[in-house]
């Protein structure tokens, strides 16, 4: 996207998640203005926040996203137990793989 362009709605639906992200973090914001991990730089930001003010869409689910993680964080307030990611993502890739030979078989 040129930075004079205007942003479209698929344009902004594919970076909508890492908007949020970049607005409830600081550490990922800095990191994605680096250019250390992927992510709408400030100046796509800006975009985004232009492109909701004239697109209702874009807006409520700008607005839905928000409140979802709003919620999933007083539903989950607490912090994970140690080595639950590392227990998920070893599932994951188990079943991953299982699935995969038997596709292939």
């Amino acid at each position: 996207m040129a930075i004079n362009e205007a942003m479209t709605c698929e344009e902004f639906e594919s970076l909508l998640y890492a908007l949020v992200d970049c607005e409830e973090c600081e550490e990922v914001r800095a990191l994605v203005d680096a250019g250390g991990v992927d992510g709408p730089s400030a100046t796509v930001r800006e975009a985004m926040l232009r492109h909701i003010e004239r697109c209702p869409h874009c807006a409520d689910a700008l607005e839905a996203e928000r409140r979802v993680r709003s919620l999933l964080r007083r539903c989950y307030g607490e912090p994970a137990p140690d080595g639950l990611r590392e227990r998920i993502v070893e599932t994951i890739t188990r079943v991953s793989v299982r699935t995969t030979l038997r596709v292939i078989e």
